[in-house]
């Protein structure tokens, strides 16, 4: 299990969440 990929994953669906906002 990668940390990284479970972080990619939840980036992605903060992406499709909130596409307007600025990822930090």
């Amino acid at each position: 299990e990668s940390a990284t990929d479970a972080r990619v994953l939840y980036n992605a669906l903060e992406d499709n969440l909130h596409p307007l906002e600025v990822p930090h």
